[in-house]
C-alpha cells in the first residue's frame, strides 16, 4: 500500500499496476502533539506545536478550567499547583485545528 498526501487525477484513473493507493489529506497540525512525561509531576512538556501559535488549556475531569497559556512553539508547563488526578489538555491552533489529550498528574 502506498500512502500519498495528494495524488493527481491521472494517477487515480489507474495505470494497470496491482497495488492499492490510499489518499490521506494534509495531516492537521494538532495530530502530531505529544505530552511527556505522562504521568507528570512538576512539569509537562507539550511537543509538536513547532513554531505555530496556540492556546493550551487544561481542564480537570469535572470540566473546570485550571490552566490556560498562549504559546508559540513547543512548551513546558508548570503543573506543580495541580492536585493529583487525570486532566484534559487542549491545544487550539490559530488555524482552527484542535487537539485533545489526557494526562495524569501524580506526585508522592
Amino acid at each position: 500500500i502506498e500512502i500519498h498526501p495528494q495524488i493527481s487525477a491521472e494517477r487515480l484513473a489507474g495505470n494497470g499496476s496491482n497495488h492499492q493507493e490510499i489518499i490521506i489529506p494534509n495531516i492537521p497540525t494538532g495530530l502530531l502533539i505529544k505530552l511527556h512525561p505522562n504521568p507528570a509531576n512538576e512539569t509537562l512538556l507539550v511537543q509538536g506545536i513547532n513554531e505555530n501559535e496556540a492556546l493550551i488549556t487544561i481542564y480537570d475531569m469535572e470540566g473546570k478550567l485550571v490552566l490556560s497559556k498562549n504559546v508559540t512553539g513547543d512548551s513546558q508547563l508548570d503543573i506543580s499547583i495541580l492536585h493529583n488526578g487525570i486532566y484534559r489538555l487542549q491545544v487550539q491552533f490559530k488555524t482552527g485545528d484542535v487537539s485533545n489529550h489526557k494526562f495524569i498528574k501524580f506526585k508522592l
